[in-house]
């Protein structure tokens, strides 16, 4: 639980709070852009509509932590531990997921446009109306399984981390992926193969 050295340098107004135990802090709606909550103790924080755009969330635990509506824009949550956490309606526009946890993660609604999903872990993750069109993904290294959820994603194209330039798939630029397309594709592994 968030103790109240932590909770009192946050009224300050101090902004770095890297290794800091915030688990459990009712954060709600607060203004946290640009905070520096690098490996960070966020377990449990009520984070619901808090501004974390262009945060730094470096192998930050977020765990089970309630993120729905909270702007993640151009945060960097590189390998951060986001199992089963409540983002959904979150904005992770531009945001930096590289190799973070999204099992269990409730994304619906979820806006990741152009956001980095490389080296993701997906496993039962909910996608449902999630917006990934312009993501950053290497498919081959996504970990995932039948319980994550593509239903309604809405998705016209994404950017191959796996290929040199980061390529658009589909390649053709007057070419989408249509309703339902990039889920189906992406679970049955033949994403781009056309």
């Amino acid at each position: 639980m968030a103790n109240a050295h932590e909770m009192a340098r946050l009224l300050k107004g101090e902004r770095s709070f890297n290794g800091s135990d915030l688990s459990q802090a009712h954060l709600l709606g607060k203004n946290l852009s640009r905070f520096k909550l690098n490996e960070a103790n966020l377990y449990q924080a009520n984070l619901g509509r808090a501004n974390l755009s262009q945060a730094e969330l470096i192998v930050a635990d977020l765990r089970e932590a309630d993120l729905s509506g909270a702007n993640l824009s151009r945060a960097d949550l590189w390998t951060a531990d986001l199992r089963n956490a409540n983002l959904q309606g979150a904005d992770l526009s531009r945001a930096n997921l590289s190799q973070a946890d999204l099992s269990g993660a409730d994304l619906r609604g979820a806006n990741l446009k152009g956001a980095n999903l490389s080296d993701t872990k997906v496993l039962g993750t909910n996608f449902q109306g999630a917006i990934l069109t312009n993501a950053i993904i290497s498919a081959q290294d996504w970990s995932m399984n039948a319980q994550t959820n593509w239903d309604s994603v809405v998705c016209t194209y994404v950017r191959l981390l796996d290929s040199a330039d980061g390529r658009r798939c589909p390649s053709d630029p007057a070419q989408t992926f249509g309703p339902e397309e990039f889920g189906m594709m992406l679970q049955l592994g033949i994403l781009c193969e056309f």
